[in-house]
């Protein structure tokens, strides 16, 4: 192959492109909607397959609640098939409803709706996808009841295109909610945390805004606390009820503000999640403000419930190494105490600092052999050697 681009519209052309590429040694960057590109480790490849054009509806069951899409197909598509039906895929990933369904489910990547929907893993009923060889392998259902190769498909959701090019998925669906309500309250870490674990049902998302945070998305930089209910009028009113008592002025807000917290990322940010249990949330959400208030326009926003904070690092400029040592060092700080942190984007000099090879250990550089025998795929986005 030469070094250069391939578009594949199909299935057939990503098999033929993988089977080349192993064939000549030449290392692929898969490519779809192209917004992560700079997320995790750098990758070393020679040649960029673009898989955005593998796109569309290949299957769609209003009565089973499933849908099946080519990889390049869009959120946005997705939701215009399913809308008439009154029904919706709650995935909601930070950036765009440009993000393509491949790539979702490649990068595993959730957003606020994860609270009360989950992630990729828990919507994603089967897939295609061509491994590291040529091979079409396929996983999975298109009905709910299906179970058949499940565990493939866990594995290849997540795997940030290392083991294989992900050309078709079937997504689970939801029934549009009778009511979608969005409410801000000004609550501190601790009486946000405790309340939103005590409601019942979960709400479908709650998002916890550091005061820079509150100040870019209009409100008024203050700590506050953003919960989505969804549901029939009983529940929702039920759940009204139960923040009501939290305290603070509570107070509708559009449900387009969701829209504005997942596009606040700035694609040359550093972003670092940092994991702990949702009872130490307040101490973690008091270290995590601290961290980015030293930092000039950082801000974080955490999810209650999963115990989950997310930290973002606009970056100052290009070669400002002073920066680059600054966030190092105190990154290293805070992830020694009891969290756990997962890094979405890093300079490419800090990967090595904060985040030894994903492949050091027999089972996972067996798992990479198997579906990548050449090393084609992606090579270094999991620090294994190209």
């Amino acid at each position: 192959m030469a070094h250069g681009e391939v578009r594949a519209v199909n299935t057939a052309r990503v098999a033929e492109a993988l089977a080349d590429a192993r064939s000549s040694g030449d290392a692929l960057r898969l490519v779809s909607g192209g917004a992560w590109l700079d997320a995790n480790r750098p990758v070393r490849a020679s040649s960029r397959l673009e898989l955005a054009e593998n796109r569309g509806i290949t299957a769609y069951e209003p009565g089973d609640l499933t849908i099946t899409a080519r990889a390049g197909t869009t959120l946005r598509e997705v939701a215009d098939t399913v809308g008439a039906a009154r029904q919706w895929l709650p995935l909601d990933p930070y950036g765009t409803d440009h993000a393509t369904v491949g790539a979702i489910v490649a990068t595993g990547s959730s957003g606020p709706l994860a609270t009360g929907y989950g992630t990729p893993r828990d919507m994603t009923l089967g897939c295609e996808f061509v491994s590291g060889s040529g091979l079409v392998v396929q996983a999975g259902g298109r009905v709910v009841k299906n179970v058949a190769g499940f565990d493939l498909v866990r594995l290849v959701t997540g795997s940030w295109g290392s083991l294989g090019a992900i050309t078709e998925v079937t997504l689970r669906l939801r029934a549009l909610p009778q009511r979608d309500v969005t409410i801000a309250l000004p609550l501190d870490a601790g009486a946000g945390a405790a309340g939103i674990r005590s409601l019942a049902p979960l709400p479908a998302a709650a998002e916890l805004l550091s005061p820079r945070l509150s100040e870019r998305l209009g409100f008024g930089g203050v700590e506050v606390l953003l919960v989505r209910l969804t549901g029939s009028e009983l529940a929702v009113n039920a759940q009204r009820s139960a923040l009501a008592a939290l305290g603070g002025a509570a107070r509708d807000e559009e449900v387009d503000r969701w829209a504005a917290l997942r596009a606040a990322d700035d694609h040359a940010a550093a972003i670092v999640r940092i994991s702990t249990l949702p009872s130490e949330l307040p101490r973690t959400w008091k270290l995590a403000c601290a961290l980015t208030a030293s930092f000039t326009g950082a801000w974080c926003s955490a999810q209650p419930v999963r115990g989950v904070v997310r930290l973002v690092f606009p970056k100052p400029g290009e070669g400002d190494l002073q920066w680059e040592r600054d966030l190092a060092a105190r990154l290293a700080a805070l992830t020694s105490e009891r969290m756990r942190a997962i890094f979405e984007r890093l300079p490419a000099a800090l990967w090595t600092t904060l985040a030894p090879s994903a492949l050091g250990d027999g089972l996972s550089r067996g798992i990479k052999e198997r579906f990548d025998p050449g090393s084609i795929l992606n090579p270094g986005i999991w620090g294994e050697p190209a």
